[in-house]
């Protein structure tokens, strides 16, 4: 079979052939008489035919080739290409595309023959109504079969006279097997001589493809040299196959196993056997049932292009020159234990511990560097594939828009990049169909008939912004809010901010159209994009203006590979906050921990927060304190629901480097994966966005009820500010005291003793008053 990695250096070349078309057809599209830019589509066309013809792929060599004749003739009659020839060329280029990820996910191309016959139609209009000629004919080829040799295509056909086995025994090293099953099997047997082209490149594979061709259809004995074995591409000029053949090989499809490209010229010649007696026909061998057929041959491809990366080659010699460095730090370890051993001063030894700690602690840094870099792409490896996707997009709806790109060429993960492509699809979809208006609609509120759409990337700090914008109408709220009460007929809609509106746009099925189109209405997109970025440990922020447009940001990390964690202690077990998801620490008195419906809340700095137990989250039950003990809380974030978690110890901030979990692992709710400390020991990182999740599932009816009573507790914070102040302490409590009394008249004639002993009371010491308001309570209050 054709090896894999001979595979995957065609697809991921192929696959930067048809993004490279797709950005110059769009500018042919702008300047349709461009020669440099057709000149580029011409060459790059005429490799793809090249390398996917070397691997056997005809349907794409098929298509390119056509492709490459469209546009030499556009070069050479210096025509302009209409719009319909554009339309059907992407069209093309679309279907080379779909074929490759065929291939790329089972080593099968798609066979289509609709889209070559459009391009066929489209060359012969060029032509004016003229024929493609074919090079070659079968009736040519039969008239030229009666010579010594032809040529079919480019390739050149020779046959040789017979040879004599033993000519082939002297020759040729053949095994006793390989020997014993020629000399005793009455069969045709073949020498074949391949050569290529003079300055061919990839001689190998080109040579491995034609032996796979053979194996196919023929039983191939021995080649020399031995493609199995000897893969050095300089032994390839000629290969020499020993193969056996059954009836007539003077045919077609014998000679079009051969047609590879850079292929030049094949002879052939009959081996001349030692006559058999009918006793070694009863002992024939046969290893043709052990072949393995082309179609098994093709083994599927588990792993796409897109798991290779290209890498810099400086980045290679830094990661070499630290990687010596290592080197030479081991080495002064290994003297200090000499050191050690012949008895040195333990000042000196420690000297020389914390020099080799120190060096070992850059290098360590540097090679960390290093390696995040190595993941590191440019993002416009996606970037670049959305001008096509405005212009189809924009062409179905009408609309007239411009496509800015800013910052392709920042830098981030490879994992990343392969997450963010579907997000921002959905995004620039959005932004055509729902933000862009219609060309009147532009004109009529004075803006530019065209609209404009901006796809931008840059670093701030730690984080990778992606950035979609657009000049279009904005958000309606209006909108938005009457979709809210339509779907969710529990939500008080009227007491939403526009931030809590903007929330409902990416829930599932949730969509302001009020018609369901191919692009749109069916509330499947934005969804779609909280999903990937949530995955990506990333964040969504959403700004709009009426009538001055959107844009929507994608804050994603950096890298994947290290993390920013909070370190936290429960039941004497490490867990990992991402920083991420943190928006508060603090350690407070256990008796600030309140009860509101039987469940824990805490009111803290104007908000009220349902409270966790850390220790009750994995499973080791709730952990109660003394009042007067001092807790560790922190306050967690998503998709702004916030909650405190209660732990027992706060270790600290630091980097890990994330494990993956094992697949057995990966069900567990709440644990996204695990740190290796420097102790050795083990940290479970903990999935914040999918603890509160199921903490909102789980308990709906308290948070909703915390929402509802948020302003008292900012009240209450008021009311103990106020009395926590001596110079209106007094006043205060007077007012507060003489509410109450106000508030039911019965009980203030019923109790005027009581109460004109509490008025008496007013020169107590200001912290009693202070500590009796601050026993009120949320429940106090409502």
């Amino acid at each position: 079979m054709l090896d894999d990695k001979y595979k995957k250096a065609f697809l991921e070349e192929a696959f930067e052939f048809v993004e490279s078309a797709n950005q110059l057809i769009l500018y042919l599209e702008k300047d349709p008489t461009n020669e440099s830019t057709i000149n580029e589509l011409f060459r790059i066309m005429h490799s793809l035919k090249s390398e996917a013809g070397l691997l056997g792929f005809s349907t794409i060599m098929e298509i390119s080739h056509i492709l490459e004749d469209l546009f030499d003739n556009f070069r050479k009659k210096k025509l302009p290409i209409s719009n319909e020839t554009i339309n059907i060329i992407l069209k093309a280029i679309d279907f080379i595309n779909d074929s490759l990820n065929s291939i790329s996910a089972t080593s099968e191309e798609i066979t289509e023959t609709d889209i070559i016959d459009k391009l066929k139609q489209a060359y012969l209009s060029i032509q004016g109504g003229g024929k493609i000629e074919k090079k070659s004919s079968i009736s040519e080829q039969e008239k030229k079969e009666k010579e010594e040799s032809f040529l079919l295509d480019d390739l050149e056909i020779s046959f040789g006279k017979p040879i004599d086995f033993a000519n082939i025994k002297q020759q040729f090293i053949l095994s006793d097997f390989e020997t014993h099953l020629i000399e005793s099997e009455k069969a045709t047997y073949l020498l074949v001589e391949v050569k290529v082209i003079d300055n061919c490149i990839m001689k190998y594979p080109r040579m491995y493809l034609v032996y796979n061709n053979l194996r196919s259809s023929v039983e191939v004995i021995k080649t020399i040299p031995d493609i199995e074995e000897d893969q050095d591409d300089s032994h390839y000029d000629t290969i020499s196959f020993i193969i056996k053949v059954t009836g007539d090989y003077k045919n077609e499809d014998f000679y079009n196993l051969f047609k590879v490209d850079e292929i030049k010229s094949v002879r052939i010649s009959e081996i001349k056997q030692i006559e058999h007696s009918r006793e070694d026909e009863e002992t024939e061998v046969s290893i043709s049932n052990s072949k393995v057929n082309s179609d098994e041959s093709l083994n599927i491809l588990k792993k796409s292009s897109n798991s290779t990366l290209r890498i810099d080659i400086e980045k290679l010699d830094a990661l070499g020159r630290s990687a010596g460095e290592i080197i030479t730090n081991r080495a002064k370890f290994e003297q200090i234990l000499e050191y050690l051993r012949g008895g040195e001063s333990i000042n000196f030894i420690i000297q020389k511990m914390e020099e080799a700690q120190g060096e070992l602690f850059r290098i360590s840094d540097e090679l960390q560097t290093i390696i995040m870099q190595l993941r590191m792409i440019p993002v416009s490896i996606v970037f670049n594939k959305f001008p096509r996707v405005v212009r189809d997009i924009a062409a179905k709806l009408n609309k007239d828009v411009d496509f800015i790109i800013l910052g392709a060429d920042t830098e981030i993960d490879k994992k990343v990049i392969e997450e963010i492509q579907d997000p921002i699809t959905h995004l620039i979809r959005n932004a055509i169909d729902h933000g862009i208006e219609s060309k009147n609609e532009r004109i009529a509120k004075g803006k530019p008939p065209r609209g404009k759409i901006t796809l931008g990337a840059y670093q701030e700090g730690s984080n990778i912004i992606i950035e979609v914008s657009d000049d279009g109408a904005g958000l309606n709220y209006d909108k938005i809010a009457s979709k809210v009460k339509k779907l969710y007929s529990d939500v008080n809609v009227d007491a939403l901010s526009q931030n809590e509106l903007i929330d409902y746009l990416f829930k599932p099925g949730f969509s302001t159209k009020d018609e369901i189109t191919t692009l749109s209405g069916r509330g499947v997109g934005l969804d779609v994009v909280k999903d990937h970025i949530t995955r990506l440990r990333g964040r969504i922020e959403v700004t709009t203006e009426k009538n001055i447009g959107t844009s929507i940001k994608l804050i994603l990390p950096l890298t994947l590979t290290i993390l920013e964690v909070l370190m936290v202690k429960s039941c004497d077990s490490f867990y990992a906050i991402p920083i991420f998801n943190i928006e508060q620490t603090d350690r407070i008195p256990f008796s600030s921990i309140e009860q509101l419906d039987n469940y824990d809340i805490l009111q803290y700095r104007n908000e009220v927060y349902s409270v966790m137990y850390l220790s009750e989250l994995v499973g080791k039950g709730k952990k109660i304190k003394l009042e007067e003990d001092l807790v560790y809380i922190v306050i967690v974030r998503y998709n702004r629901r916030k909650v405190c978690i209660l732990i027992d110890d706060l270790v600290g901030e630091q980097d890990i480097v994330v494990q993956s979990l094992d697949d057995v692992f990966k069900r567990i709710k709440g644990i996204s994966g695990v740190a290796i400390l420097g102790d050795g020991s083990i940290a479970l990182i903990l999935d914040i966005p999918e603890i509160v999740n199921d903490f909102v599932k789980k308990n709906t009816a308290i948070l909703n009820k915390i929402e509802e009573n948020s302003n008292l507790a900012r009240i209450h914070d008021e009311i103990v500010a106020n009395y926590k102040n001596p110079e209106v302490l007094t006043d205060n409590k007077k007012t507060f005291t003489e509410k109450n009394l106000n508030s039911n008249e019965n009980d203030r004639i019923g109790n005027k003793e009581n109460v004109n002993s509490e008025n008496t009371e007013d020169n107590k010491d200001k912290q009693d008053g202070s500590a009796e308001i601050t026993e009120l309570s949320i429940l106090d209050l409502s």
